[in-house]
């Protein structure tokens, strides 16, 4: 069964990395793809509504066209996975994504880069790539909502194993 991945956490906690190295043959998407302009990114306030409507959009176009195939060639086995990642403070930023993902019959997995200690959150700061503002950082940690569905991977590669979303979870 195919995957559907989101991914969660503070900017330069290590979302992309972790997803690519983890699902290299999956197919990524990401608000920050939006924002990139001739290969540089440029982060625009006003246009975040798009990146995140754009990014939803490339995720269901995706599902779409892997449920389609399977029509054609019952089950084909090249359905691919899907890994979204976005720092997705909130659940609502991603419950979207979840349902849609059950409905369309994939395996749902929440994967949350998470820290321990201001330490790790400096560290995440720093090796960042977008420049984001402290106090933005700042707000997002203060604000991250809790998910026990979610698979948590800390820094020294400590995973503590959340539950997959079920159909009861709709």
């Amino acid at each position: 069964m195919a995957e559907l991945v989101i991914m969660r956490g503070i900017p330069g906690s290590g979302k992309t990395t972790w997803a690519k190295e983890n699902y290299p043959d999956a197919v990524h998407f990401a608000n920050d793809d939006f924002h990139m302009v001739n290969g540089e990114y440029r982060f625009d306030k006003m246009k975040q509504s798009e990146a995140v409507a754009s990014c939803m959009a490339n995720a269901l176009g995706t599902m779409l066209v892997n449920n389609e195939r399977d029509m054609i060639f019952v089950r084909d086995t090249r359905r691919r996975d899907i890994v979204v990642h976005n720092t997705h403070v909130k659940r609502w930023m991603y419950e979207n994504y979840v349902k849609l993902g059950m409905l369309m019959g994939y395996r749902v997995r929440i994967i949350e880069m998470a820290s321990r200690n201001l330490d790790e959150i400096r560290i995440f700061m720093e090796r960042g790539t977008h420049d984001v503002p402290m106090e933005i950082v700042a707000r997002m940690v203060f604000e991250m909502e809790y998910d026990p569905r979610a698979t948590r991977v800390f820094m020294d590669g400590t995973v503590e194993d959340g539950s997959c979303v079920t159909k009861e979870d709709l």
